[in-house]
C-alpha cells in the first residue's frame, strides 16, 4: 500500500502544503505540532487542546527519530501510520480517501484559488469534521 501511486501522490501533496522552516528544509517541531493538532481536531468530536498537544509532543519524538526536524520521508511514514490506524479498510482507496479528506479539512488556499493550500490556524479547523466518517480500528 505504501508504494501505491495514489498514496504516494497524496503524501507528496501533504509535504507541499506543510510549512517547512527548519534549517535543513524540513518541518520544525512547532509546525509539526500544529499539523498534529489540526489533524486531531478534525478526527475527534471530543478534541481537547492540551491533551492533543501532549500527544503531539510525544509523536514528535517518535516521528522525527531523534532529529531536529521532520523530513519528507518521515512525514510520509507518520501519515501512512495515521491512515493505517484510522482507515475503515486496508486498501489504497480507503487510505487515499482519509488522507485527502484530512488534508482538505486542515488546509486552505485563503481565498486564492490558484495558490498552494496551507495549514489553517487551529481555530479554523472544524472539530470532528472527519469523526463521523472515520473511526479508529
Amino acid at each position: 500500500l505504501r508504494s501505491d501511486p495514489e498514496i504516494v501522490r497524496i503524501l507528496k501533496e501533504w509535504w507541499q502544503c506543510m510549512p517547512k522552516s527548519a534549517p535543513g528544509g524540513g518541518m520544525d517541531k512547532k509546525n509539526y505540532v500544529h499539523m498534529i493538532l489540526a489533524i486531531s481536531k478534525s478526527l475527534s468530536d471530543n478534541f481537547t487542546y492540551l491533551e492533543a498537544q501532549a500527544s503531539a509532543e510525544k509523536d514528535w519524538i517518535e516521528d522525527c527519530k531523534g532529529k531536529s526536524e521532520l523530513g519528507e520521508g518521515m512525514l510520509h511514514d507518520a501519515l501512512f501510520q495515521l491512515a493505517d490506524l484510522w482507515s475503515r479498510g486496508i486498501d489504497s482507496t480507503e487510505y487515499a480517501k482519509l488522507l485527502t479528506g484530512l488534508l482538505t479539512n486542515i488546509t486552505s488556499n485563503r481565498g486564492q484559488p490558484d495558490s498552494q493550500p496551507m495549514l489553517m490556524p487551529i481555530a479554523r479547523v472544524k472539530t470532528g469534521s472527519m469523526a463521523a466518517k472515520e473511526d479508529p480500528k
